[in-house]
């Protein structure tokens, strides 16, 4: 699955709005001591359209109500694991 990353943040957001569909999220993690990595995605059935920012903690508050404005959902994303027989 391709992955287009969008470097500018108003620029993905505005894609991100034209887009009408419910998977809209974002991700927080760990980063270093004292910043932390933001990335957003939304599915397009056949690719991910994301961005990927890394965010002081003390902007983090701003930056998820910006996203959250936007109609995303925090998630974490994880992989399943799958057994084959």
């Amino acid at each position: 699955m391709k992955e287009f990353v969008v470097h500018s943040l108003n620029r993905f957001l505005a894609i991100a709005d034209y887009i009408n569909t419910p998977f809209k999220f974002y991700e927080v993690s760990q980063a270093e001591p004292q910043r932390l990595m933001v990335e957003a995605r939304v599915w397009l059935k056949t690719a991910f359209l994301a961005y990927k920012q890394s965010a002081a903690k003390e902007n983090l508050e701003s930056l998820q109500k910006t996203f959250e404005e936007h109609g995303f959902a925090q998630t974490t994303i994880e992989e399943t694991p799958l057994t084959i027989h």
